[in-house]
């Protein structure tokens, strides 16, 4: 009897390793087996991969082939990065996206063109958008190599990424590490050259490594924002230029009601100098001069005011024609105005 118990324990011992043995297969085939992973990009021109000698040769572009032959996954990425921009341009991209679209990774890439003031604000009005759009998808933060050192920009992303469960790629302590001068990874002294965007590579896969090697990924969880004011930032609307009415001179205008909000505006630039004045009910609020003398252009998402309030019409005048053409539309962020 005793012996024959001993051989029930053994028995069920085996069979109870064999179950683990066989969930932990299961776990590792479920994240190995063919299928697609969608991941989000939205940064700036180091997020789009500016300073790549060709296209191919562009960060995220590695990811593709590596996920798939070390998981077995396809990438299906989408890139909202817009050059020369800075994080309210981010928040916008993420909110212009398609409702009904879903992302199960999302890289952010700010930092170089933000301003100290305002930077915690707008950058956690990315991650705040894109956890209330897409619950499931899991954080990568990029410190940006063009800081050079841990400014203050870099610890504010740094006590966000905590805060949300970002995972943290440092770009910054991998440049150090690689004991190659700054200027040999970065020919301009800001954008990563083709060896800079293999260090780019290389951090942000030891990342996704991190997170989907592991046998047991924890469930994403979702804080309250800390700046009261980026939930806000859920009321968003934009408003393109084919809806607003043309006027005389170079203006537009546009019937519309903003108890209290923030207005962007989304433009091209135009060789030159040029001026763009906003006025709320024939008051005028605020003006930007746009000094552009590079023969490129660059598409920009800018706020022009941030705490507005428009009773019946908005006016958009434009010093010329051909800054007048190149305006695409405002983003309104309508929110409460307390005390």
């Amino acid at each position: 009897m005793h012996t024959g118990f001993k051989k029930v324990k053994i028995t069920l011992l085996i069979l109870l390793v064999i179950l683990i043995i066989s969930g932990a297969a299961l776990a590792a085939a479920m994240r190995s087996s063919a299928h697609t992973l969608r991941v989000l990009i939205v940064g700036d021109s180091i997020g789009e991969g500016a300073g790549a000698s060709d296209p191919s040769l562009k960060w995220y572009k590695y990811l593709i082939p590596y996920m798939k032959d070390a998981y077995g996954v396809k990438l299906d990425i989408t890139n909202v990065s817009m050059g020369g921009n800075s994080s309210y341009a981010g928040y916008t991209r993420v909110m212009e996206l398609e409702d009904g679209e879903n992302y199960d990774l999302a890289i952010i890439c700010y930092g170089e063109n933000d301003q100290v003031e305002g930077f915690s604000l707008y950058y956690e009005s990315i991650l705040w958008a894109i956890c209330d759009k897409y619950p499931s998808c899991r954080l990568i933060t990029i410190l940006e190599s063009s800081q050079q050192d841990y400014t203050e920009k870099i610890r504010t992303i740094e006590s966000l990424s905590a805060h949300y469960g970002a995972d943290v790629a440092d770009t910054i302590a991998a440049f150090k590490d690689s004991k190659r001068p700054y200027e040999e990874l970065c020919d301009d002294g800001t954008h990563p050259n083709d060896a800079g965007q293999m260090i780019y590579y290389e951090t942000v896969k030891a990342v996704m490594d991190a997170i989907y090697s592991q046998e047991n990924m924890p469930e994403v969880q979702r804080p309250d924002p800390l700046n009261p004011e980026v939930a806000g930032f859920k009321n968003f609307s934009y408003y393109p230029a084919e809806r607003f009415e043309k006027t005389e001179g170079y203006a537009y205008e546009l019937e519309m009601k903003l108890p209290a909000g923030r207005l962007g505006i989304d433009y091209t630039t135009v060789k030159g100098v040029n001026m763009i004045t906003l006025y709320a009910d024939e008051k005028k609020i605020c003006e930007k001069e746009i000094g552009w003398n590079n023969d490129f252009t660059l598409d920009f998402i800018e706020v022009m005011e941030d705490r507005c309030e428009v009773n019946s019409k908005i006016r958009i005048e434009f010093s010329s024609k051909e800054q007048m053409e190149a305006f695409h539309g405002i983003i309104v962020n309508e929110y409460e105005v307390s005390g």
